[in-house]
């Protein structure tokens, strides 16, 4: 009987893994990749070709192929001639199914990258279709249209990434031309080329308000605003903001939520689900503001000279020893057995300054001809 128990319970461990691989996989694609996890879940394999729908008249075409093209390392290749003569073997196969999917955050969860980087085709200099595959499709390699072709020889050099970050626009800017003007450097990616734009002057802050516990009333209804808690925050900020030119962004979560009564650490759960406390709710605020660089110095001393008042705690030890009797629960462990679930109680005040203005350049670089 006692196998018996221990294989259910190893089946059980089984099952919910692949049940929270899929459910991790569904939301793979809402990441950056989520083009090329799209194609990874189409039915069928396809073959996609690295100059489809790029016009090639009249114009410079290099290609930067990864590793998993060469064999070795990452090779640029800038001869026209060569890219028109093999142009039609210049292709790979994308498998599809939504195994791959699974696996790329099964292998992700391991350590392994979710993506290998294919190959970038470039007109002009200028990045215009950039190709990847997920780990798991290319363990073990990549079919391509080039397997007649030694890619551990292309006529190309090697390349890698070079990358400089930017405190200073104008610096930024000299440096991003440099780079469109150097024949010897690329952009990673689609857009890159582009320069990003000067700084707005403004800085974020996030302030996380400690949590308030409230009377929980018969009428409560989770997640409903409640306006006079609302009007006591925004009479703060006005204080807090005003004459420094401070916008508000948000003030998100000014909400009651339920507190979730624990006994040895575990949820306690009754016919109905998991148990509560009955009279005591938690209400959370997180307030984000963009503040004028010069004013964020003389914004965080109003905020230290009078920040919102600590989470007052003295109510929750009465109520939770309610919540024992309510539930029908020895009360003799008390105050040492029984908490609530503070995953969500902010119990301090915090004032959050966002990073200063940042931008930054990655290209791909390879060795001067003859260097």
């Amino acid at each position: 009987m006692q196998t018996g128990r221990r294989i259910i319970r190893v089946l059980a461990i089984v099952l919910g893994t692949v049940v929270i691989a899929f459910a991790i996989a569904a939301g793979v694609g809402g990441l950056l990749m989520r083009g090329m996890v799209e194609d990874a879940v189409s039915p069928d394999p396809r073959i996609i070709r690295f100059l489809e729908g790029v016009d090639t008249a009249n114009a410079d075409i290099d290609i930067v192929f990864g590793p998993i093209v060469t064999g070795g390392q990452t090779v640029v290749v800038t001869d026209d001639a060569w890219i028109a003569r093999n142009a039609n073997a210049l292709w790979f196969e994308k498998t599809g199914g939504a195994g791959p999917v699974v696996g790329a955050v099964i292998l992700g969860l391991m350590g392994m990258p979710l993506e290998q980087f294919i190959a970038t085709v470039y007109r002009d200099g200028v990045p215009v279709q950039r190709f990847g595959c997920l780990s798991v499709e290319c363990i073990n390699g990549l079919v391509t249209g080039m397997e007649g072709l030694d890619t551990s020889a292309l006529p190309g050099r090697p390349a890698q990434i070079v990358s400089e970050g930017f405190t200073d626009h104008d610096a930024y800017l000299r440096a991003h031309q440099a780079a469109l003007n150097d024949p010897d450097s690329w952009f990673l990616r689609p857009g890159d080329q582009d320069p990003a734009p000067p700084d707005s002057g403004l800085r974020r802050i996030t302030i996380v308000w400690p949590s308030e516990l409230v009377a929980l009333e018969p009428d409560f209804w989770p997640g409903v605003e409640d306006p006079e808690a609302r009007a006591r925050v925004d009479a703060w900020l006005d204080a807090l903001t005003r004459g420094t030119g401070a916008r508000i962004q948000s003030v998100d979560s000014v909400e009651r939520m339920p507190l979730w009564l624990l006994k040895d650490d575990g949820f306690v759960y009754d016919d109905n689900g998991t148990v509560g406390l009955h009279d005591l709710s938690l209400r959370n605020f997180t307030i984000r503001l963009e503040v004028p660089e010069a004013e964020v110095a003389e914004l965080e001393t109003r905020y230290r000279a009078n920040p919102p008042e600590p989470t007052e705690m003295a109510p929750l030890d009465p109520a939770i020893g309610r919540a024992f009797v309510r539930a029908g629960l020895d009360t003799d462990c008390l105050p040492g057995c029984g908490d609530v679930d503070r995953s969500r109680l902010v119990t301090t005040p915090d004032f959050r300054r966002g990073p200063d203005p940042f931008w930054s350049i990655a290209v791909w670089r390879a060795a001067p001809d003859g260097g």
